[in-house]
């Protein structure tokens, strides 16, 4: 959108936010709640929805909403000049601004809880960051056993048609349908539920990678699914959404790691790819191509990272997000706190703004507590791929003959179709008969990565 009508779109969000916030607030809306019967999906989700609203005041939501607005486009400005001084002063004020909010929800208890909760309800304090803390660990530990070194440089570059060409293939082969959603392009890949039977996917094409739009197209298309798969007839209730954003992630994850990095998918997509993208990948072959889908590098940036280390950049932002919260670290300090993080996690520093702390614009919106669902995320797609392979012990043959139906019906049946009935760790609990735990994620990195397998 123009950066000069940014004050303005400021003040617009602002009204809108403190409308909607007032109507949740509503003390009738309370009297209504409190008459309905409490084990109810729906008002599981509404009551939680209205308890968060009345502890924090409409002039704070309001605030927030304008401040959040103005600290995007400062982003956004500090990315293209590759300087974070111009969004330090944005940075602060939104961080003060959550810090007061996170106050008001915890009422005395944890200010980084009351975040998580925004987005992933009705788990338990500590959780999150119990599984978080003991999977970093264990990648620690494989990552520097696994470590490829940079990848060797992609064939190309593909021309945008073909990657578009190819990607189309994908999503029809996986049963997206132009009737019920649109493919399109966009500088981030994202994905919108507009209402039944309408779900828009964006992708985006690579100048120095072709493949990274295939990952791009089946990320987004497992959202479309989780979306496509709601029932219809709950839409504008929670049980018409997931209201988990882990369990969203979890089948974004799932095509684009446990079906996009299979062997039997790189055996159904290789002629198509080698065709599609003649003449470049004319030397390669099907083997080489999933060694290339499989490299292990600890490199510096979150978006492109392989599913080795991809949480690590997960747990170093959590670290870094609480401790902001809790003004143990300042905004002033938080390019220096990042360039260590990275030295301890990654082994490297950032050059640059770029390379470091302004890759991310989850906080200049406002997103504190945001990260931690992509790796819940990851952690529920292996739990559930598991299970979906010992319900069909030939999906890799399957997945080898184009067969994608099967796994997506599995997943429609077992996660789509429930809505708010239950979050990550509920729903996964309820669909393979076990906690969400980081051992199904582990074993599933061994088979992949470990001696032998590459």
């Amino acid at each position: 959108m123009p950066a000069a009508g940014a004050r303005h779109r400021a003040d617009q969000q602002a009204q809108l936010a403190g409308l909607a916030h007032e109507l949740v607030a509503d003390p009738r809306v309370g009297e209504w709640l409190s008459s309905c019967p409490a084990d109810d999906v729906d008002v599981r989700h509404w009551r939680r929805l209205h308890q968060r609203a009345v502890r924090v005041p409409r002039r704070l939501v309001e605030t927030l909403a304008k401040t959040c607005t103005l600290a995007q486009e400062a982003w956004v400005s500090a990315r293209d000049a590759n300087d974070g001084r111009v969004f330090k002063s944005q940075l602060s004020k939104v961080i003060a601004l959550k810090r007061e909010e996170a106050g008001a929800l915890a009422a005395g208890g944890d200010l980084y809880e009351a975040l998580l909760d925004e987005h992933e309800p009705f788990v338990a304090p500590g959780t999150t960051e119990r599984l978080l803390e003991a999977l970093a660990h264990e990648l620690m530990r494989r990552s520097a056993a696994w470590e490829s070194g940079p990848p060797e440089k992609a064939p190309g570059p593909v021309p945008d048609d073909a990657q578009r060409a190819l990607s189309t293939t994908i999503a029809k082969a996986l049963g997206f349908s132009e009737r019920r959603g649109r493919l399109d392009t966009a500088t981030h890949p994202s994905t919108i539920g507009i209402g039944p039977g309408d779900v828009r996917i964006t992708t985006r094409f690579s100048k120095t990678d072709p493949l990274e739009s295939i990952f791009c197209t089946l990320h987004e298309l497992g959202h479309w699914h989780a979306e496509d798969g709601l029932p219809e007839d709950a839409w504008g209730t929670p049980m018409g959404e997931l209201a988990s954003l882990s369990l969203h992630e979890s089948q974004a994850r799932f095509l684009e790691n446990h079906l996009g990095r299979s062997d039997g998918f790189w055996d159904w997509l290789w002629p198509k790819l080698k065709t599609t993208y003649a003449p470049h990948f004319d030397a390669s072959s099907a083997p080489v191509m999933r060694h290339r889908v499989r490299h292990v590098h600890r490199g510096l940036h979150r978006i492109g990272a392989d599913e080795v280390t991809y949480d690590l950049h997960i747990v170093m932002r959590t670290r870094l997000e609480r401790a902001l919260i809790e003004a143990r670290l300042q905004v002033d300090d938080l390019p220096g706190a990042w360039s260590d993080a990275s030295a301890y996690w990654f082994g490297t520093r950032p050059r640059t703004d770029l390379d470091g702390w302004l890759q991310d614009g989850h906080w200049s919106a406002g997103l504190f507590g945001y990260f931690p669902t992509y790796t819940i995320g990851n952690l529920a797609a292996a739990q559930l791929a598991e299970a979906l392979k010992r319900d069909r012990p030939d999906l890799e043959h399957e997945f080898a003959r184009g067969e994608f139906a099967p796994a997506l019906g599995w997943l429609r049946e077992k996660v789509h179709r429930h809505g708010s009935s239950g979050n990550a760790f509920e729903r996964v609990q309820a669909a393979t008969g076990h906690a969400l735990a980081p051992e199904a994620f582990l074993r599933h990195l061994d088979a992949q990565y470990g001696p032998g397998q590459r």
